[in-house]
């Protein structure tokens, strides 16, 4: 699959004369120069205006011929040319910017300046993310976020942000059914204090999907295709109030989870032909070969991957991450709500297997026979730097920065920042599975 990620700059803009940035809690951001957002077969697109005023500069300070060659003609727009490995045209040695470093940082591209921060306007403000794509956001260190200000001003007025979240005031739960964006803000805060507070990450998630089912069909019934934040809070009380509020299909459940490794398999695998054959080899263990490492991997079946406690760094910076997914608004973005859970669903899973498959890649250990920890409580944690996790009963299963990083990059990309977006489509369908 390709990894192309389309990165536009438009003069087109949403922003007014002021703008109400709201930026995540704690987290904070400083540029190692690892180069990795530069590499990889970005594309960073730029509008007609901008590229008249690099090719001014660049012919100002280098050949007029060679500058020219610095631009691609992609569907009347222009994109920075690409090296033969897919690296950034402009990408010089010791991963420094030839734009940056030579023309000025006002002769960067904006969408440049601004990685890897992200912007989702809402009816309330927009919604400043980070791309997990890059180390940084995972060790959080550095400057807060709030002090991006002014290169996040610039970006909304020159790029162009066409999916606007919460656009007139509704968002779809699913189903035709609706709410405004103070429902959906209610639901939010409802699913993230859930997540925290549960037991467990993957079944709490599953649960949620299941319980908004519910809450659709119910409304749904009744005639309704729009209700407000009372009507969800008083149902939801009436739902949660009973023995046993829903139940989980299992045969979906497994459809869900066997579709998470059909995506890995495809992700992973170097020809389309090889899919099925690998996907075996993802369910029943076996030699199999990781495009993501470039290397052939030995496999467990899936069911003897072994766990990490629920109260470790796992359990912490994976919430932090999907909380952040949500925080962005990922989950209602070009889909309804229900749907956006679904791809939730779908991702964890991933996360579990990318973490194993990078401390396998690392380590060249098969961990076999390790167990996993009781369950503890789940409150909710801040990130922490310190520390690692480890399996009961192994001295070797110890996951680094470097893992926790690789698994969530190897995800954020195909999932997040692909066109089309890789988990929509199994998402959509998944969801109308549900009873």
């Amino acid at each position: 699959m390709s990894e192309e990620r389309d990165i536009t700059d438009s003069e087109e803009s949403l922003a007014g004369d002021r703008v109400s940035f709201l930026f995540p809690p704690g987290f904070s951001f400083e540029c190692l120069r690892c180069g990795r957002c530069c590499v990889h077969n970005w594309r960073v697109m730029i509008s007609p205006e901008f590229y008249l005023k690099l090719k001014q500069k660049l012919k100002t300070d280098n050949d007029p011929e060679e500058s020219v060659a610095l631009f691609s003609p992609e569907d009347g727009k222009f994109v920075l040319s690409r090296k033969e490995d897919g690296d950034c045209v402009m990408l010089r040695e010791g991963n420094r910017c030839v734009l940056q470093g030579e023309s000025g940082v006002e002769y960067k591209p904006s969408v440049c300046r601004k990685f890897p921060l992200s912007l989702t306007p809402a009816p309330d403000g927009v919604y400043v993310g980070i791309s997990f794509v890059c180390p940084a956001a995972l060790s959080s260190k550095g400057n807060p976020l709030e002090s991006f200000g002014d290169i996040l001003e610039i970006s909304l007025k020159e790029e162009l942000y066409s999916a606007v979240v919460g656009q007139g005031d509704r968002v779809e739960i699913y189903d035709g059914v609706h709410t405004d964006w103070k429902g959906y803000r209610f639901i939010e805060e409802f699913i993230i204090d859930s997540i925290y507070n549960g037991i467990d990450i993957h079944s709490t998630l599953w649960d949620l999907l299941n319980l908004f089912k519910i809450v659709v069909s119910h409304f749904k019934e009744n005639g309704k295709d729009f209700i407000t934040e009372e009507n969800i809070g008083e149902y939801l009380e009436e739902v949660l109030s009973q023995p046993f509020p829903f139940s989980r299909s299992d045969s979906l459940l497994a459809t869900t989870l066997f579709t998470s490794l059909s995506i890995i398999s495809a992700l992973e695998s170097q020809d389309v032909s090889l899919v099925q054959e690998n996907l075996d080899k993802l369910l029943r263990g076996g030699e199999f070969f990781c495009k993501s490492f470039d290397k052939f991997l030995t496999l467990v079946p899936f069911g003897d991957i072994p766990t990490l406690s629920p109260s470790n760094r796992k359990r912490k910076i994976f919430l932090r991450y999907i909380h952040h997914l949500i925080w962005k608004k990922y989950i209602i973005k070009d889909q309804p709500l229900l749907q956006g859970l679904m791809g939730l669903n779908l991702l964890y899973p991933c996360m579990e297997w990318y973490l194993w498959a990078s401390i396998l890649n690392s380590r060249d250990s098969m961990f076999e026979g390790v167990s996993s920890f009781p369950v503890p409580d789940g409150n909710k944690t801040s990130f922490s730097d310190g520390g690692s996790s480890y399996i009961e009963g192994s001295s070797d299963f110890h996951p680094v920065n470097e893992d926790f990083f690789t698994a969530l990059s190897l995800v954020e990309s195909p999932f997040w920042h692909s066109d089309p977006n890789v988990i929509l489509p199994f998402s959509e369908f998944l969801t109308g599975q549900i009873e």
